[in-house]
């Protein structure tokens, strides 16, 4: 039996494109170092990296965009099927990669890893908030960069699943301007009484400005920050229809496109000038870019631009990218920690760059695809049980 497709309206092809873009962004940001790229190119890579907030907007929206009819219909099930499809969606990859990453330290040694190796006991407690998605919570560069370091996304997706019905029944996400607006200061106001509170808490700046600089941009990856991105994107699926009747025009787009990159500039540029960076680059992702994310996948539903990112190599390109990002980290830690011929490689780390996509599509096609569709597979037949025996024991009864 093949699995229902979720429900829904229609597919937005352009979207499932844009998935490709923003994860190979992240991947030259995470190369730009073994790539031998320009330094002058650098704040543009590191720009790259912040495509993972455009994930999480994205996931926001079409999730609402999916699944809204479905909760509000109250059909049983409903909730069921979802929990299925995202374990179905995010697991199988995610464990897969983070067993490959474990064989690769058993057979290179532990010191592979990009970042600082941790002892005997910290490294099993590691390893453990990554197989359960948790790593995202826990202020610790030894927990979320030693194994798999982009899954800390990850582990904030999981909670933004899990709050997502909930988030549905909060009507104030209208999709209109004030809201928009009340969600942008939210976060400006979450950010500033972060700091504000470590400052009181550590007192001298020493503590907060210097060794402290990775406590003070704990919340760039912090689930909680993560959901007011999330949050927006719940916000533009219900705007999508006023959207259409108001597009956002392509100069408008070009505009804000230059604007953020001059941001993106300033943040570089100003990073290595106090201990300050940390922070300021975290406020621009959550203040500058994501809005502009936002914007931008508004435009992307414009009819006269979804055409050009509708292509079948595109869509498969996107529908691969899943793969793409959560593999990526693993050949960069040989080209960076390997043994020769790998280790700080230019030509190696090209060739790597240019044959992941290929290898993520052969991974989705051949395992990931397959794996989503057994455990839908599974959980519908299991749904299915569960009704005929809600209906037996209701003759019963």
């Amino acid at each position: 039996m093949r699995p229902a497709p979720e429900p829904g309206l229609q597919r937005l092809e352009q979207l499932t494109a844009v998935r490709f873009f923003a994860a190979y962004a992240v991947l030259l940001c995470h190369y730009a170092g073994v790539l031998g790229l320009p330094e002058q190119t650098r704040f543009l890579t590191n720009f790259m990296g912040s495509a993972v907030a455009l994930f999480f907007v994205l996931s926001g929206f079409v999730l609402s965009y999916t699944y809204e009819r479905a909760f509000s219909s109250g059909r049983p099930g409903v909730l069921w099927s979802y929990v299925a499809a995202r374990v179905a969606r995010v697991l199988p990859v995610y464990w897969s990669c983070l067993a490959a990453l474990l064989g690769l330290y058993l057979v290179f040694g532990f010191g592979l890893s990009l970042g600082n190796q941790p002892d005997y006991d910290h490294k099993g407690f590691s390893f453990a908030m990554n197989a359960f998605a948790l790593q995202a919570w826990v202020p610790d560069w030894l927990v979320q960069q030693y194994w798999n370091a982009p899954g800390w996304s990850i582990s904030s997706e999981f909670f933004f699943y899990a709050c997502f019905p909930l988030l549905l029944r909060w009507r104030a996400l209208d999709g209109s301007r004030e809201i928009f607006g009340a969600l942008w200061l939210a976060m400006a106001l979450a950010l500033l009484g972060y700091v504000l509170a470590v400052r009181l808490i550590f007192g001298a700046q020493a503590a907060v400005w210097g060794e402290g600089a990775v406590l003070l941009a704990y919340p760039i990856r912090l689930p909680l920050m993560g959901m007011f991105c999330f949050a927006l994107g719940i916000h533009l699926a219900r705007a999508n229809g006023r959207f259409q009747a108001a597009p956002v025009s392509s100069t408008a787009i070009a505009a804000a496109a230059a604007a953020v990159l001059g941001v993106a500039w300033l943040v570089h540029w100003q990073e290595g000038r106090h201990g300050l960076g940390l922070y300021v680059g975290m406020c621009a992702i959550y203040l500058v870019y994501t809005p502009f994310f936002y914007l931008l996948l508004a435009w992307l539903l414009r009819p006269d631009v979804a055409g050009a990112l509708s292509n079948r190599v595109l869509i498969l390109l996107g529908n691969a990218s899943y793969a793409l990002y959560l593999l990526h980290w693993l050949p960069l830690t040989l080209l960076v920690q390997g043994p020769a011929p790998f280790s700080r490689s230019v030509a190696w780390a090209w060739v790597t760059a240019l044959s992941l996509p290929p290898l993520a599509i052969a991974v989705y096609l051949f395992f990931e695809d397959p794996a989503r569709r057994a455990i839908r597979r599974w959980a519908g037949d299991r749904l299915s049980l569960a009704g005929a025996g809600t209906k037996s024991a209701s003759r019963l009864n």
